[in-house]
């Protein structure tokens, strides 16, 4: 029982001290030559019966598969802990006995005497409300023994002042510890590629992110070993989804989850409108998503991408050939010439170079061309502005008939869309 899948809303969380000083005594009498022994803190021993009732309760969850629908049970494993508050503070841990059923007994020791005129609060494995804690599902594997051991909050349980008595080292109650609702609902993904409805994937990474009327609340990634399928089976994975927070019910009907996969290169996507879940409630779901297509290469990526290809089009007056230069991207803003053709990008007599200046992509020409018959230099450049997909060209002296004219520039060999400044 700790963390889990959304953060519904932005709430802030509501510390609880958790620091207990322990005292000693010992003898300040100047008269006294030999040191006085330090009196051991006295410690007061507590047993009480524990239960947690409903579905997926407690930290261990055994799934029963022969019901229908299939249910969680509640189990305990041995020495998990309950953590025992009074007046804010923390004043012991107990311990739980191993249990097939969602009984228990619980054991341990306060560091100090509670004061019977006060209640006596016991928070399961921790003392942080999930509902106000904006990162407590946070950091799933997509296993149900991670959920077990980590994210299966419930409510805490009060043994009211009165129901217990101090006598010596020992506190006695007259009632049970009986745990609140669960904090969140426990959900059982099948993912499958929507393109076949059969396809079982298998995500390296999943994003779920919350939204209502356009305004996004939440945003939660998880990254999911290999080793969870070898647990689960393909296409499986257990989230912990936290209950809605009460007072916002009115946003249940307006809430979307979208949920974004990485399979691989590939990126799949499945949206959901209304909020499907009942508070503390487990659900097995098949979800169907669908295969994104890839996103279009860009010309500011091959600024810091190694391997990406830039190949820039051009037509050269009248020569009917195709002219171009491909360069290849080094990833650290400088580009190695690849190929060319036509007549000055295949020229060995052209200089051609593809460089970063002013946070711009600019491609450079200086090669030997006839001005009224006389062949001389002259040079040529489009310069990319990579932040509108903008270009602009310069137009050393030449003849109308030779001047170069820029047609298309390609990255990947994807023709990237850029319209005249």
């Amino acid at each position: 029982m700790k963390k889990y899948l959304y953060s519904i809303l932005s709430m802030a969380a509501l510390p609880i001290a958790s620091a207990i000083m322990l005292t000693a005594c010992s003898s300040d009498d100047d008269i006294v030559s030999e040191q006085q022994p330090v009196q051991g803190a006295k410690t007061y021993a507590m047993t009480v019966n524990a239960s947690k009732g409903g579905d997926a309760t407690t930290r261990a969850l055994s799934l029963d598969e022969t019901t229908s629908p299939h249910k969680l049970n509640a189990t305990w494993d041995e020495n998990e802990e309950v953590l025992v508050y009074q007046g804010g503070s923390q004043i012991g841990t107990l311990y739980s006995a191993a249990s097939t059923t969602n009984e228990t007994e619980l054991s341990g020791t306060l560091d100090s005497a509670p004061d019977a005129e006060q209640d006596l609060t016991f928070y399961f494995h921790t003392a942080t409300d999930p509902v106000t804690t904006t990162d407590a599902y946070a950091g799933q594997d997509g296993t149900l023994a991670k959920i077990a051991s980590t994210y299966d909050f419930c409510a805490p349980a009060t043994i009211t002042a009165g129901n217990f008595t101090v006598s010596g080292s020992k506190v006695t109650t007259t009632s049970s510890v009986s745990f609140g609702a669960n904090q969140q609902s426990i959900v059982k993904f099948t993912l499958i590629d929507n393109a076949d409805g059969t396809t079982l994937l298998n995500p390296s990474k999943i994003t779920a992110k919350l939204t209502a009327e356009g305004t996004e609340f939440t945003t939660t990634e998880f990254t999911i070993p290999e080793t969870t399928y070898e647990t689960n089976g393909n296409g499986v994975v257990y989230f912990a989804i936290q209950n809605f927070p009460a007072g916002y019910e009115s946003y249940k009907e307006l809430a979307k989850l979208e949920f974004t996969a990485t399979v691989g290169d590939d990126t799949y996507t499945y949206t959901k409108d209304g909020w499907p879940f009942e508070d503390g409630t487990y659900y097995e779901i098949a979800v169907k998503m669908t295969k994104q297509a890839a996103a279009a290469p860009t010309l500011a990526e091959t600024m810091t991408t190694a391997g990406m290809t830039v190949k820039v089009n051009y037509n050269y007056g009248q020569v009917a050939v195709e002219n171009y230069c491909q360069f290849l991207s080094n990833g650290d803003g400088t580009y190695t010439f690849q190929s060319g053709a036509g007549y000055a990008g295949g020229d060995n007599n052209c200089a051609k170079a593809l460089v970063v200046e002013g946070g711009k992509l600019v491609f450079k020409q200086n090669f030997f061309a006839p001005i009224d018959n006389l062949w001389d230099w002259h040079g040529y450049s489009v310069t990319f502005d990579t932040s509108n997909n903008t270009y602009s060209e310069w137009i050393g002296q030449m003849t109308a008939d030779k001047n170069p004219s820029f047609t298309s520039v390609e990255v990947n060999g994807t023709t990237i869309g850029v319209t005249h400044e």
